[in-house]
């Protein structure tokens, strides 16, 4: 696990080359190569997102709170 957090580390903050990555960390260049594209699917992955469950949760809960709130300014 602390070597995949190296590889990310090192390919996007330091700019590394896989192949630089993969000699600085004595691991196979197609591990290198692997292990970021793993990364770019989790990324693009619906919930990687810090925002998007929140943003999915507001859509399916805000007709009921609009339709609360409604009714709570109409009865008072």
């Amino acid at each position: 696990m602390e070597t995949n957090h190296q590889i990310i580390l090192l390919y996007y903050r330091e700019g590394l080359s896989q192949r630089k990555i993969a000699k600085k960390l004595h691991i196979h260049r197609l591990t290198v190569r692997y292990r970021i594209a793993e990364y770019e699917l989790f990324k693009s992955s619906p919930l990687s997102g810090q925002d998007k469950p929140s943003s999915l949760l507001i859509s399916i809960y805000a007709p009921v709170l609009y339709t609360t709130v409604r009714t709570a300014q109409s009865d008072a």
